[in-house]
């Protein structure tokens, strides 16, 4: 399962990658390896390394037989804009592949980024263009998830309670703005 994954990590951990290595008392640690060869224990990185590290585990070693159910909070969290967008198309990806995902965000990059990939996908006039830039963020048209797989929840505090509404993504719309 996880190479269909590997090409999203490349990009969100700056060309670098992940690793077990073999420490001197005999234990296996995690370890960043930078694109020049740099190698940097795990606890020493970035916090957006190590963010993404979980989820690179789970990915890579989690059980590939069973249906994969990710929970989240605010996975968009000291990541640059772009590597936001990067993750909501992982996250599309994980879905089209049969996988759950449960998350929170705040960020208005990442659910921008959910409701361009809903609205490109019901196109009906795709260009090359299109579906080069699709191609970049290592997703095909077919990948991006149906509306119907999706269930969006807005969480509203008025006084001392939370109201939870459901929101619904459109075609033509994606996620409606007024909910972001």
């Amino acid at each position: 399962d996880f190479p269909k994954y590997e090409g999203f990590f490349y990009n969100l951990l700056d060309k670098g990658s992940l690793e077990f290595r073999k420490t001197d008392k005999g234990t296996k640690e995690l370890f960043y390896i930078t694109k020049e060869g740099r190698e940097i224990p795990i606890h020493a990185t970035a916090t957006s390394i190590k963010q993404l590290s979980l989820l690179y585990l789970f990915l890579r070693y989690g059980n590939s037989t069973d249906k994969k159910v990710l929970f989240m909070e605010e996975p968009e969290m000291n990541l640059h804009p772009e590597l936001q967008m990067r993750l909501a198309a992982l996250f599309s990806k994980i879905v089209h592949n049969g996988g759950w995902v449960f998350l929170t965000t705040h960020s208005d990059y990442f659910t921008l980024t959910l409701s361009s990939l809903i609205r490109i996908k019901y196109l009906k006039n795709k260009s090359e263009k299109l579906e080069e830039k699709l191609k970049e963020l290592g997703l095909s048209i077919e990948e991006i998830p149906d509306v119907e797989d999706l269930g969006i929840y807005l969480f509203k505090k008025e006084n001392d309670k939370v109201f939870v509404e459901r929101i619904y993504a459109s075609p033509e719309e994606g996620i409606p703005k007024d909910s972001f």
